[in-house]
């Protein structure tokens, strides 16, 4: 018992199972009683907080809280590699014995490519003539000062079997020839949300003899393709986002946004310094047959709120961020219909991060606030 609150023996289980699982040693496989007697002091201390937190009311229904608790809700769940990532790609993911050997066979084979990359059939049929969609281009050279006119640049790249840089060319690649040029531009994706045409030279090829071991063995082989598989998938689920979506970002927008970056890069936005745009809109995009139209101010919340937020070093970041408020939403829906959002393990770390977030705001709001510091101690 602590003050007035009992500790049930159900709740101490719980959160000591959690933090077994969470922070054993992990030389040993084993908790030490160091690990346990500090968890066991957090745990005490963490508790009186909460406490005092209740007293207050930060509990009940407080809008700040409640908004933290969603933002961070939604970020866990399309956590890259997460526990719901792992649910929804990773643990569908199979290999088979065909796929294997196929593996075992090419997983050493590498290669040095020069790509010009286009952003679409429109531009690269501007810049390269129209014959390029139906008889491709075998002058590369001739291709990259054409490209290069407008800002295109070759650039060389290095890789290996099954070329995961270039999602969904494989066996094309595979199947080049040192010296020789994809006979028509392929299509394929600079990243999830942008489309790109690519005109590939093959340098030269080689071996990379990448595994240590002599033949390579089915599990190096397994690995190499259920990585391959899992980023196919990842990117599929994305696509299948922005297509569903059909999300419209207003550029000029971020654009005035990014002129005030260092506002931004902040941990706290200051978000008086947008307050001429504070209500035009962002973004749009549809999810259930709803339509979303989302203004800067709830962008500015969006951001305010993210658990992990990283500075901001081109426009280009500040625009996928954007877009994460589309792929958040609907990786949410996607979740709360597969049950996932009811499962034990997802309620009770719900319960853990509102029990966190009361903590935390308790202290901000009347701990932290209280402190006074003097010019000396400064």
């Amino acid at each position: 018992r602590l003050d007035n609150h009992k500790i049930h023996q159900d709740e101490l289980q719980r959160e000591f199972h959690h933090f077994v699982n969470q922070y054993k040693n992990q030389d040993t496989g084993k908790i030490t009683r160091d690990f346990f007697e500090e968890w066991l002091t957090d745990y005490i201390n963490s508790t009186l907080i909460m406490n005092k937190a209740k007293e207050i009311g930060y509990d009940k229904n407080n809008k700040e809280i409640q908004t933290r608790l969603s933002a961070l809700k939604k970020y866990f769940i399309q956590q890259y590699r997460g526990p719901y990532y792992d649910q929804a790609i990773t643990n569908k993911i199979t290999v088979s014995e065909e796929e294997q050997n196929e593996a075992i066979e090419k997983m050493d084979s590498g290669c040095t490519m020069e790509i010009l990359k286009f952003p679409d059939k429109k531009q690269m049929a501007n810049i390269l003539g129209n014959d390029i969609l139906f008889k491709g281009y075998q002058d590369f050279d001739h291709a990259c000062t054409l490209a290069a006119k407008h800002g295109i640049m070759r650039y060389e790249m290095r890789s290996f079997w099954p070329y995961e840089e270039l999602p969904g060319l494989k066996d094309i690649i595979f199947n080049m020839k040192t010296e020789s040029v994809t006979p028509k531009p392929l299509f394929g994706f600079d990243t999830p949300y942008k489309d790109a045409y690519f005109v590939i030279y093959m340098k030269n090829k080689e071996i990379f003899h990448l595994s240590n071991k002599d033949p390579i063995s089915k599990q190096d082989a397994i690995s190499v393709i259920k990585t391959y598989k899992e980023k196919e998938m990842f990117y599929s689920k994305l696509r299948n986002i922005y297509k569903k979506s059909g999300f419209k970002i207003n550029n000029d927008i971020v654009d005035i946004l990014y002129t005030n970056i260092e506002n931004i890069n902040n941990n706290k936005i200051d978000i008086f310094n947008f307050k001429e745009i504070i209500n035009d809109e962002i973004l749009n995009y549809q999810i259930n047959d709803a339509a979303m139209n989302v203004s800067v101010e709830e962008f500015i919340t969006f951001l305010t709120h993210l658990p992990v937020r990283y500075k901001i070093k081109n426009r280009e970041e500040l625009y996928e961020y954007v877009i994460d408020m589309v792929i958040f939403d609907y990786l949410w829906n996607e979740a709360e219909q597969s049950g996932y959002t009811k499962s034990e393990f997802f309620v009770n770390g719900e319960q853990r991060h509102l029990r966190n977030i009361i903590e935390q705001t308790y202290l901000e709001k009347e701990i932290f606030t209280s402190i006074d510091i003097t010019e000396k101690e400064l």
